[in-house]
Order: C-alpha cells, then sequence, then structure tokens
C-alpha cells in the first residue's frame, strides 16, 4: 500500500500514433465572415439566429410543419456542406463550387444556382431547372433578411473563410473562466499559471496544422454572478473556439443554459456536479466524476468489507446529509443504493437551529450506526464528531475526499474506528515526479496535483480531438472528434472515455483510508459502481 498526498475539492477548487503536425504550406491570410454571413452560419448550423423571428419547416412528405431547430441544414449536408449518402438517398453537396456552377446529377443536368432559384429551392423545393427537390428536403420558411444571410453563407460555406470564431491562419484561441480575484483567488491564479504552462508545453511539441494554442482568461471572482457575468464576455467577444478547463460552481444552471445555447465546446469544467445533459446540450465534456458517483462506489466498497459482512443483518447506515445542494444530490444515490441492498438506513438532515441539530445527532446515534456517511462541510463535520464522542461510539465514517478537505480530516479525537474517503485521484511518485518537473520549468510549484492536473490532461485531450479534425477545424469537427475519445491516459486519474451519448468521462471513485498519521493509504482499485444502483425506491 502507498500512502498520497491529499487535496479537498470544495476548499481547492470550491473555497484541486500521431504527433501534433506542424503544417509547412504556406496559408493565405483568409478574410473574417461578416456579420451577415455569421448570422447565415448560425442559421445553417442551428436553424436560428439572434433575431428572434421563428424558422419553420414543412416535412414534404407529411406536409407537416415543424419548428426548424429540429432540422438544421448541417444535419444532412454537413460542416462544410459536402453531402453525404444514406442508404438510398443521396443527400447533394452544397458547397459554394456546388452550387453556383452547372452541374450534372443521376444523368440530369441543371444550371447554377443563382439567389433567386436558390430561394426558391430552400423555400419551395425546387432545383435551379425547376424539378422537384427529393420529398426528404424540408422546405423552411425564412424572413428575407434570414434568407439573404443564409444564402451569402452557402457562398462562403467549405472555403477557407469558412472558420468558427476563435480560429484564425495561424492560431486557436481558447477561452476560460477562474476567479482570480476574491477569496478563491489563489487557486483561480494556480489554476491559470498551470493552465497557460501546459499550453507552451503542447506548442513546443509543434503547431497543430500550422496553428498555435492561445488562451483569454476572464475572472469570474468567487461568486455566481461574477462567473455569469465573465462566461458572458467570453460569448459577447465572439473570438473563442472552445473553453478549457473553466471553475464551475455548484449553482451554475444560468451559465451552463447560455452556453448551451452558444454551441461552444466545453472540455474539463471543474466540477463534481455535471450539468444534466440533454439533446440540446452535448458540447461539454466532463473529466471529473460527480459526487454521487464517487458515493455509489464508496457504498458498494463498504458493503465487501468484513465488518460489515459480520454484522450484514442488522448493519444500519446513518447518513447526514449538510444544507448544500451538492451533499443532497449525492444523498438521493446513496438512499437508493441501500434500498437495492435492503440496508436499513437513517437519514438526518441538517438545519440551521444549532439546538434541533444536537437534538437529531443524540436521536441518531442512540440507534449505533455501523456506520456514518457523512455529507457536509467541515463545521458540520465538526459537530457531529464532538457529538459522538460524547456516546463512546466509534463507528466507520463514510465520506468524500473532495467535500471533507484536509481542514476536517485534521480534527483532533476523531471518534471514528476507521475513515473511508472516495476520491477520483490516486498519485504514484513517478507521475508525481513528471509532472512537478514540467510545472518546475514553468517556474510553477506543485501545490494542489488533483486540480492542477486537470488542466494539464485538459490540453492533452483538446490536442488530441484536434489532431484527428485536419487543418479545416471547425467546433463541431471538435465535438465529434472528443466523442471518439477512448481509453485515453490521464495523470492521477483512470482513462477518460466518452461517446455521443455520455459526456462523463469517469464514473466511480478510488477509496482511500486515512489512517493515525493523517495519511491517505490506497484501499482499492477504481471502482465503478453498479448501475443497478442508480435505479431509486
Amino acid at each position: 500500500m502507498h500512502a498520497y498526498p491529499f487535496v479537498s475539492f470544495r476548499q481547492a477548487t470550491f473555497l484541486g500514433v500521431l504527433s501534433i503536425i506542424s503544417c509547412t504550406m504556406a496559408v493565405q491570410s483568409a478574410d473574417a465572415l461578416t456579420p451577415q454571413e455569421l448570422q447565415g452560419r448560425q442559421i445553417y448550423q442551428q436553424s436560428q439566429d439572434e433575431s428572434n423571428v421563428e424558422i419553420s419547416v414543412t416535412l414534404g412528405l407529411t406536409k407537416t410543419t415543424l419548428p426548424a431547430q429540429t432540422f438544421p441544414c448541417i444535419n444532412c449536408h454537413g460542416a462544410e456542406g459536402e453531402g453525404k449518402v444514406e442508404g438510398s438517398l443521396t443527400i447533394p453537396a452544397i458547397t459554394a463550387s456546388s452550387l453556383f456552377a452547372n452541374a450534372t446529377l443521376q444523368g440530369r443536368s441543371r444550371p447554377a444556382y443563382n439567389e433567386g432559384t436558390l430561394t426558391q429551392a430552400i423555400r419551395m423545393g425546387y432545383k435551379s431547372n425547376s424539378q422537384s427537390l427529393d420529398s426528404a428536403m424540408p422546405r423552411y420558411s425564412l424572413s428575407k433578411a434570414q434568407m439573404a444571410a443564409l444564402i451569402a453563407y452557402l457562398k462562403r460555406l467549405g472555403s477557407a473563410m469558412d472558420l468558427d470564431p476563435g480560429l484564425t491562419d495561424d492560431k486557436i484561441q481558447l477561452g476560460s473562466v477562474l476567479p482570480l480575484s476574491g477569496a478563491l483567488r489563489e487557486t483561480g491564479r494556480l489554476l491559470k499559471n498551470t493552465l497557460e504552462a501546459c499550453l507552451d508545453e503542447a506548442n513546443a511539441q509543434g503547431l497543430i496544422y500550422g496553428r498555435r494554442l492561445s488562451i483569454y482568461i476572464e475572472d469570474s471572482g468567487d461568486t455566481d454572478q461574477g462567473a455569469l457575468t465573465a462566461t458572458q464576455h467570453l460569448l459577447d467577444g465572439n473570438k473563442t473556439f472552445a473553453l478549457i478547463a473553466r471553475f464551475d460552481s455548484d449553482n451554475a444552471d444560468e451559465v451552463n443554459a447560455r452556453l448551451a445555447k452558444s454551441k461552444l465546446p466545453d472540455l474539463a469544467p471543474i466540477t463534481f456536479m455535471p450539468n444534466q445533459q440533454s439533446e440540446t446540450d452535448t458540447r461539454t465534456f466532463y473529466f471529473l466524476p460527480s459526487y454521487a458517483d464517487q458515493a455509489r462506489a464508496l457504498v458498494d466498497y463498504w458493503l465487501t468489507l468484513p465488518e460489515f459482512t459480520r454484522i450484514k443483518s442488522n448493519a444500519t447506515l446513518a447518513l447526514i446529509i449538510g444544507d448544500h445542494a451538492a451533499d443532497k444530490l449525492a444523498a438521493e444515490s446513496i438512499r437508493a443504493q441501500a434500498y437495492l441492498q435492503g440496508m436499513m438506513i437513517d437519514v438526518m438532515h441538517w438545519q440551521s437551529d444549532k439546538s434541533k441539530n444536537n437534538a437529531a445527532l443524540k436521536k441518531l446515534f442512540f440507534k449505533k450506526p455501523a456506520a456514518i456517511f457523512f455529507l457536509g462541510d467541515v463545521n458540520e463535520f465538526e459537530t457531529v464528531n464532538a457529538q459522538l464522542i460524547k456516546t463512546a461510539q466509534h463507528p466507520m465514517l463514510l465520506g468524500l475526499m473532495a467535500m471533507l478537505g484536509r481542514e476536517a480530516l485534521q480534527i483532533k479525537n476523531l471518534s471514528f474506528s476507521r475513515i473511508l474517503l472516495a476520491t477520483p485521484f490516486a498519485y504514484d511518485q513517478s507521475t508525481l515526479n513528471n509532472f512537478t518537473t514540467l510545472l518546475k520549468r514553468h517556474g510553477i510549484p506543485l501545490q494542489n496535483p488533483g486540480l492542477q492536473s486537470i488542466a494539464c490532461n485538459a490540453v492533452k485531450v483538446l490536442v488530441e480531438g484536434l489532431k484527428h479534425i485536419g487543418r479545416h477545424a471547425s467546433r463541431q469537427k471538435l465535438i465529434t472528434a472528443l466523442e471518439e475519445i477512448h481509453n485515453f491516459p490521464s495523470d492521477f486519474l483512470p482513462p477518460l472515455n466518452f461517446s455521443s451519448h455520455s459526456k462523463i468521462g469517469l464514473q466511480g471513485a478510488y477509496i482511500m483510508e486515512l489512517n493515525q498519521r493523517a495519511e491517505l493509504i490506497s484501499q482499492s482499485t477504481w471502482i465503478t459502481p453498479s448501475n443497478e444502483s442508480l435505479r431509486k425506491p
């Protein structure tokens, strides 16, 4: 067994066979898309724009009219207008070179489109030779301005000028939101410095198809409103290709909603509370397992211990739930796990009234639980321990390292027989030495290996995705490439896995035990909780 340094994410983060290709070809400078063309791009990719004029479609087969957001052009014609073949249906290319030139399709000629005939094709489903388009092609109802914008963009589609915001001939502009001021400033600055160092390392290994990685970081302060304002500044600037290692909070619903609308790829937001994935938000890739999955892994481990097996018939798990949103969400998964195992479970919800908490703890301890799963902060934990001392009981403590943190675990006279903690991080000495050496090259200390490694792991995954999408990069291509990341090695974490259906790269935890010298000792390999425990009573 090995002793590992431990870090607190509630304290530290919530207070934690292809080389890179250098393009040697000369590339001509491309003009940026105009505001009208950018509007058209948004319509092509999302079937909506900022005008609040709803776009609808009429389906050729059923004559049904529906909102167009479900049928954006990009879904069939592709990010570059390249078209594709689906079964017996051939979806034609609609790049400028395809549309605005005479063509022969399936043995039939058609003249080049102009703005008039292209409008007719989009609205009414007629080709430039007045023949009907396939009935699978939706007919789009756009305003005059929207149609003009879309056609303007189609003249650029698939060309060297058709670049997502944040891309230039020689640069990929990234963005992040970190707390560089306020109570969390030391953590934010440590993460900023580490992120910049790892990007410098990536650039030093060779440019990505002739482009250098650059980053602009907005200061979120230490409030939810600060994070919202900083995020909106990045979005308003419209110069960010992707977000990376941004500092998230437990109350980030509005931030997540705005990012979802922006379609920005979002790599490794630092949070243990991933936003609930939906069909409209599939561009956020989480590197850290949720509190809920860590908790479920710990319960699974506890159920295998000899101590539990000896008293299985009358074992009681006490669940103490703090007053934070994260605590309550994790508690739901623990209760479901206990229910499926047929276990007895007693629950205490923390209240603002100190006297009520003391009375509730006294009642809870009267039942002599075999273990206490604590979800809360250091002040709540200190109260629990003080009341437990009075009973002379020594149950096992189960907890999440990211919640409890260093300060709670250094409280004197902890009244527990064993302290088992779930954490996503495991630190082997060789990786620690290599990571320390990397940071030293940039004058950065290794203060929080878990937190700092997220920044570097995010850069590595980003580079891996960019390597596979080629010179003509786009946000959507990057998202698709990241969805194909499987068993990607990451420092201090197990290999990451993503897919089009799952953007959470890890589920589960390592289990550590705190010994009498306040060292965390490894007790398990990575535990992925059973999906059966996701079912609720």
